[in-house]
């Protein structure tokens, strides 16, 4: 059997819930850093992809809304 020892970290921040853990002995604090940095930048493109698809919902909600405006002939 496969097993491991963790050093785990949990938090709560704004009443959520965060965790993240890491193998002692086999990652220094360099590593750790690394991989927070890692997740952040992670982070920063999931942010991006969801105020973009944000913004494309209120555009397309606005082109939804917008009276379409028949031009009348006059003959």
């Amino acid at each position: 059997m496969n097993q491991k020892i963790l050093c785990h970290f949990e938090m709560l921040v704004n009443e959520k819930y965060f965790e993240f853990n890491f193998q002692p002995g086999i990652t220094n604090f360099e590593d750790i850093y690394a991989a927070l940095e890692a997740f952040k930048k992670e982070i920063d493109v999931l942010q991006e992809r969801a105020l973009e698809a944000d913004r494309k919902a209120k555009e397309e909600a606005a082109a939804n809304e917008s009276p379409v405006v028949e031009a009348e002939v006059m003959a």
